[in-house]
């Protein structure tokens, strides 16, 4: 998810359904108490937030 920046471009390169990859990310966000990833202004994509770019490193 961090790298693709896309929940279904992400569910697609891991083999799983966009819903279950959703729910993952919001337990992640539980875990961290961090968006992670929030939606683009654009409306296209999704944007890391400062942790979830400190998670991608």
């Amino acid at each position: 998810m961090l790298d693709e920046k896309n929940i279904t471009r992400a569910a697609a390169r891991l083999a799983i359904s966009q819903p279950a990859l959703s729910a993952q990310l919001a337990r992640l966000r539980d875990i961290f108490g961090d968006e992670l990833l929030t939606p683009a202004a654009s409306g296209k994509g999704m944007v890391l937030t400062p942790r979830g770019a400190e998670l991608r490193e």
